[in-house]
């Protein structure tokens, strides 16, 4: 599942960047970023800044940075590759569609306001993205109810969208993922033993 396909354009080309340093220890230039992107330097140096403010924003200014060597080099400095995790963990976290699939996965009779509050987005803005979402849905032939916004489909459909976006929202980082579905609903549980069930019932149809 392709989540960044629900992610604003902003959002993509910050995730964009951030890999793109991630991947390597060494510099890469600013041609090299923008061919690698697609983007031009301009909006490339505009995401570097973003980026060190949110590291700063995230308390991880200490363990994460960008570094320039010579002219139009940069680099990710890093203590360690697990802070790259955590900043992944926390910038997604806070991205309004991610909050969005959180909520309607997560509980019941959720209300415009509510989504609006958590979102902190405006009304127009959630109904713009709520509508991106649910094209998005519809190629897992899920969808939200009309009139509410009640994730529609079939049983193993829905347990089949909640792993792997869990496992993308906390990248892979196990503390997180189990602390989160610790702290949710005795229902929210279930899904995960019943998505378990059914792919041990589906390994042993075969």
């Amino acid at each position: 599942m392709e989540y960044n396909e629900i992610l604003d354009i902003e959002s993509k080309k910050l995730l964009g960047l951030f890999n793109a340093l991630r991947s390597t220890n060494n510099s890469k230039s600013l041609d090299t970023l923008s061919k690698e992107l697609g983007i031009n330097s301009k909006t490339i140096m505009r995401a570097i800044k973003k980026l060190k403010k949110l590291f700063k924003h995230y308390q991880l200014d200490h363990q994460l940075a960008i570094g320039c060597r010579d002219r139009n080099q940069f680099y990710l400095k890093r203590q360690d590759d697990q802070y790259l995790e955590f900043f992944l963990v926390q910038y997604l976290s806070d991205l309004p569609e991610i909050i969005f699939l959180k909520t309607i996965i997560e509980e019941k009779n959720v209300t415009t306001k509510q989504l609006i509050d958590s979102m902190l987005v405006s009304e127009s803005s959630l109904r713009r993205r709520a509508k991106k979402i649910n094209c998005w849905l519809k190629k897992f032939d899920l969808h939200l109810k009309r009139g509410s916004w009640e994730l529609v489909g079939e049983e193993e459909q829905i347990r089949a969208l909640v792993l792997p976006f869990y496992w993308f929202a906390y990248q892979k980082t196990k503390s997180h993922f189990w602390v989160s579905t610790i702290e949710n609903s005795r229902e929210f549980a279930i899904k995960f033993i019943s998505f378990f069930n059914i792919m041990i019932c589906q390994i042993k149809l075969e």
